[in-house]
């Protein structure tokens, strides 16, 4: 069951995305007449290559913060072998300090 909280919010994100949309055009033409689209196209043009986002999406793929890697698996200190979470070491006894 959906709470009243959350009711509110897809109703007024419903809201919003429907007078977004009835006004789309006056949007545009608002941002190509400010000069952001064709900012954006520069940096897109000059920036974004597809060597660029590649190695973006492997630099997010790859670093993961710590919390996250230490709950994915590590090794146990004392006998080396694979755990994952917790402390306790089930092949060997040992808790990680």
């Amino acid at each position: 069951m959906l709470s009243l909280r959350l009711r509110k919010t897809i109703v007024l994100a419903l809201v919003g995305g429907v007078i977004f949309l009835a006004n789309l055009v006056l949007i545009t033409a608002w941002l190509v007449q400010s000069g952001v689209i064709s900012w954006a196209q520069t940096f897109r043009e000059e920036f974004l290559t597809g060597t660029a986002i590649t190695i973006l999406a492997a630099l997010m793929i790859l670093l993961v913060s710590p919390g996250r890697s230490e709950a994915m698996g590590s090794n146990c200190p004392v006998c080396d072998r694979s755990q994952r979470g917790g402390r306790y070491c089930k092949h060997c006894g040992s808790t990680r300090a």
